[in-house]
């Protein structure tokens, strides 16, 4: 009670003082706010950002400041307009005489008035003052959570005659209004949830109600769009017109939202007239909707052709934080491919160090990349890089990696939803909707991919993972041969077994042998290659950045390797692969693509690995080959 008297004291106390005044306030505060860090500000920067992306960050924040000014005008006339007289409404509240009769022919035959949500959208609820066929005639509110200030709220938007129906009464009242040849008003452009209907509305997928064309079709009644437009401080001229009859209910959605759409592409101050602080399009704000989308049906098709779009826009940002190691990386990859495939609205961007570039470059199954700060940088100057990713505003960020600066960086970027995996006794707290790792699942029992896939599909993607390796030209031949693994000499065969599978390769074949490697890998391939006809045995290693060898493994007939990044890639390329494993799990760690794969390991080793890798005979590897029949 106490707040509804001083909520009432604050609005006399401004409609009696000069508008000048009031005007200066709002100008004030709204200017101050635009700069606070608070959730509704990003959310209003986010939305120009991903509506306007090709105009220039100053128009932007030209849209942004006057929508904060009107935010706070949009506020202060709320609480004013109870004191406010009828006289001063019709001074303030205009239309030409044409808009005149057009609303009182409306009032009169009854139907449906669609309004967005504008600044000063409110002051409609004085158009019966002005227009006495519109006393009596309804609009659809939704009630306050405190009941005083809500039944306060009610009497002040009728204080003129208008009649507020509250969405709790249900669809009854609502009904018997249209019938009864009233014309209702709705605001529709509000977010409809997980009832409405996806459409495409600012280059981005929506969810809208159709009930407005419901009514229409249901009752045969006119559908009109009510736009009142910001001419100045506490002033608005209304503009009302007749939207065509529409054959479906869904084609009044459409037609209202493409008309605000062609509004909204127009000078700062009006595109500021309308209200961004919203979460328009949170349709699939929900994490376990993120990676698929919710509908793919013929609205949503009719929506992008409705609008003038060829394409989709790509204006959901859907950023995933790829892993450190090379292998990992391209198990990754079959579910990103497999988002991109899910979320044709969304740009994919993936961040991994400068290094994976040339990998990310060849596969294309992103339409961005981003790559991490030098490691040489101190903390502070990594992080502050980071920081700078905030002025891209990812909708949603997922961490691959489990690692604590992985967080930070998830957090720095700005996204309001990270995801990310949770073993157990480990706290992320950084995360918004993280993982947690099944109860029982043992991962050793588990690929990789596999563990990321039951996540992925906790966040909604559907279908299958499509394993088929990325397409390559017919083999020049060749046989390609990694014989190190930089990051664990434990998975090395040793060096007289690849030694003694080049005499066996030359001995049984004409083929040219490549070693490749990276330059810490050289000691080995020295050693591997030394004494063999250099025109057969050709050492490589660190003789090849990232992109060249891809193409050299693109050209091999097939590739004899340890548990390796290397591996991977050539899996990835189709390459035909015979993986040497010991200590390692091919079973969580193995080759994940389609194609000739085959994991050779020591006689008796249990699936899960755990043996000396040198236990693996060269006869084995060169079995494995024979089978292949390549």
């Amino acid at each position: 009670m106490i707040a509804l008297l001083f909520i009432k004291l604050i609005g006399l106390v401004l409609a009696s003082m000069p508008m000048s005044f009031v005007a200066c306030f709002a100008q004030m505060i709204g200017r101050a706010i635009y700069k606070l860090p608070i959730a509704r500000m990003r959310a209003m920067r986010s939305n120009l950002h991903h509506a306007f992306p090709d105009k220039d960050s100053d128009w932007r924040a030209r849209v942004g400041k006057l929508t904060s000014v009107y935010l706070i005008e949009m506020a202060t006339f709320a609480l004013a307009s109870p004191f406010l007289s009828r006289r001063w409404f019709e001074e303030n509240l205009t239309m030409t005489d044409d808009v005149r009769e057009r609303l009182r022919s409306g009032a009169m035959g009854g139907g449906i008035n669609l309004m967005p949500h504008m600044t000063y959208f409110e002051m409609t609820g004085a158009v019966p003052a002005l227009i006495p066929e519109a006393v009596g005639h309804p609009s659809i509110f939704r009630p306050l959570k405190q009941p005083a200030i809500s039944d306060w709220v009610k009497s002040t938007r009728e204080r003129w005659g208008l009649r507020m129906l509250s969405r709790k009464e249900g669809m009854r009242p609502i009904m018997k209004a249209v019938r009864d040849g009233k014309c209702l008003t709705v605001l529709f452009d509000q977010n409809a949830g997980s009832s409405g209907t996806l459409i495409y509305f600012m280059g981005r997928v929506a969810s809208a109600t159709h009930l407005p064309g419901l009514l229409a079709k249901k009752f045969d009644v006119p559908v009109y769009l009510l736009m009142p437009r910001r001419v100045g401080f506490w002033r608005v001229e209304l503009d009302f017109e007749k939207l065509p009859k529409s054959e479906s209910p869904e084609a009044v959605m459409l037609t209202s939202h493409a008309r605000l759409e062609a509004y909204l592409d127009g000078a700062p101050e009006q595109v500021a007239d309308w209200l961004w602080f919203h979460n328009r399009w949170s349709t699939h704000g929900k994490p376990r909707q993120r990676f698929q989308l919710r509908e793919t049906g013929r609205y949503l098709d009719e929506s992008i052709e409705f609008q003038g779009h060829s394409e989709w826009s790509k204006r959901n940002r859907l950023w995933f934080r790829l892993p450190n190691w090379l292998g990992d990386v391209v198990m990754a990859l079959p579910l990103i491919r497999a988002v991109r495939e899910a979320r044709p609205d969304a740009e994919i961007t993936l961040i991994a160090s400068s290094g994976m570039r040339p990998l990310l470059e060849r596969i294309d199954v992103a339409d961005r990349l981003i790559d991490l700060p030098r490691k040489k940088l101190s903390s502070w100057s990594y992080f502050r890089e980071v920081a700078r990713w905030r002025h891209e505003y990812p909708d949603c960020y997922l961490c691959f990696t489990n690692s604590t600066r992985g967080d930070i960086e998830a957090f720095l970027a700005g996204s309001p939803v990270r995801l990310g995996m949770v073993r157990p006794g480990k706290r992320r707290s950084l995360l918004t909707k993280p993982w947690p790792l099944p109860v029982g699942l043992d991962e050793a029992q588990c690929h990789q991919l596999d563990v990321w896939e039951q996540m992925f599909r906790s966040y909604g993607l559907l279908g299958d993972l499509d394993r088929k390796p990325l397409s390559r030209e017919t083999c020049v031949g060749g046989i390609g041969l990694i014989c190190g693994t930089e990051n664990n000499p434990e998975k090395r065969w040793p060096v007289e077994h690849w030694r003694a599978l080049i005499e066996r390769i030359l001995k049984e074949t004409d083929e040219i042998i490549y070693l490749y490697g990276t330059p810490l890998d050289r000691r080995i391939t020295d050693q591997v290659g030394a004494e063999f006809d250099s025109d057969r045995v050709l050492n490589l290693a660190g003789e090849t950045d990232l992109a060249e060898f891809l193409d050299h493994l693109t050209a091999r007939r097939g590739v004899f390797c340890n548990d390796t990044g290397g591996m991977h890639l050539a899996n990835m390329l189709g390459v035909p692969i015979f993986a040497i494993f010991g200590p390692t799990n091919p079973i969580r760690t193995g080759p994940v693509f389609e194609g000739t794969a085959q994991v050779v390991q020591p006689e008796g080793c249990p699936r899960m690995g755990g043996m000396g890798i040198s236990e693996v005979s060269v006869d084995q590897v060169w079995s494995a080959w024979s089978d292949a029949q390549l």
